[in-house]
């Protein structure tokens, strides 16, 4: 596909951590299609810890006309600024008006027509533009997540989800357990799990990848896990193997969203900090396993992880907890992944991937 307009609603921001988000965009846009894509407009009322990340999207809405900023050939930013209250029967005018003005003058300016509107938001604002977008060549919905299990208003997020899954003309669910559910909206559904660019994590370098800096002077067997170090990590589960084995080291590569000090006292814990996306294969190359520790719930069963995708592309044994994908993997690639929900069932899966 080339020569298209794509209007892309992302769940996440442009310099968020390397996702299916960023990655398949810039695919199309390198491809010869011409890339709007807008950054987060949330799905809930922001907190204190979203601070930051709100006077980062002011910084950035600075930089370009109205907040859209060309990031490279063919893809271009939009900063949006918004009221963040995103079910306000009050704001959600104000908000659309906002939202849609700069889109549709932009597109105006730059003759931006005939878009394909692909989002992974379904939320009231993406519909609102959508229903103001003209000569639409189609809509694509691409479900990443249950967010219903991810906000207090989930009858409000549910309603605006079913409206979009049955206007879209194709839908990209990222695991099973999604698929079912848009199914009941919409028959034009497909899995779509979460992929990788092969390029960066096959190319070595000759005589393979040098040990990061961080990483030298940590004792093997090595348990390494890349992403985020979020709620949804089990972290009494890292603690038990890691009291359990002080011989083993656990290494968390990714920016730490919860409390710093959580593994604190554990010696053969180490938390690197957020990663350039170009640099994770350095990483994993000196991993001896690869981990998926994810609390077992609503959310995380319908999560693919794709970090799945960057352990075994290079070649590294993955133990993990019992998640939904994880078994639906196995099945189809004949139970490749070792599975395990408690400490000590982990351990034993872990001597088994060493």
């Amino acid at each position: 596909m080339t020569g298209e307009n794509i209007i892309c609603l992302s769940s996440i921001d442009w310099d968020f951590i390397w996702q299916g988000h960023q990655e398949i965009m810039l695919s199309f846009a390198k491809a010869g299609n011409k890339v709007l894509y807008i950054e987060n407009t949330g799905i809930r009322v922001p907190t204190f810890k979203d601070i930051p990340r709100l006077k980062k999207r002011l910084i950035n809405w600075r930089k370009g006309f109205g907040g859209i900023r060309k990031e490279q050939e063919n893809l271009y930013v939009y900063s949006p600024i918004v009221i963040p209250f995103p079910y306000s029967r009050i704001i959600r005018p104000i908000n659309r008006f906002l939202f849609t003005y700069f889109i549709k003058k932009w597109m105006n300016l730059v003759g931006f027509t005939n878009p394909i509107i692909w989002t992974y938001l379904p939320t009231g604002i993406s519909l609102d533009l959508i229903d103001n977008i003209d000569n639409k060549k189609a809509v694509i919905y691409y479900c990443v997540a249950e967010f219903s299990t991810l906000v207090k208003s989930a009858k409000k997020i549910e309603k605006t989800e079913t409206r979009l899954l049955k206007m879209c003309d194709v839908v990209f669910a990222q695991g099973e357990e999604i698929k079912k559910r848009c199914l009941r909206y919409n028959k034009n559904v497909h899995v779509f799990p979460g992929g990788i660019d092969k390029g960066l994590f096959l190319n070595s370098p000759a005589g393979g990848f040098k040990i990061p800096s961080d990483m030298r002077g940590i004792k093997k067997p090595i348990l390494g896990y890349i992403g985020g170090i979020h709620k949804h990590i089990d972290t009494e589960l890292l603690k038990n193997i890691a009291l359990k084995k002080p011989e083993w080291s656990i290494v968390l590569v990714g920016p730490v969203q919860i409390e710093k000090n959580i593994f604190k006292g554990i010696p053969n814990i180490y938390l690197l900090g957020e990663k350039p996306h170009r640099e994770l294969p350095e990483y994993i190359s000196h991993f001896d396993v690869g981990l998926i520790p994810y609390n077992i719930n609503d959310y995380t069963n319908t999560v693919y992880p794709t970090k799945l995708n960057e352990y075994l592309v290079m070649g590294k044994p993955v133990v993990s907890t019992p998640l939904t994908e994880i078994a639906v993997f196995n099945r189809q690639h004949g139970d490749m992944i070792q599975a395990a929900g408690d400490a000590e069932n982990f351990c034993e899966s872990i001597k088994r991937a060493l």
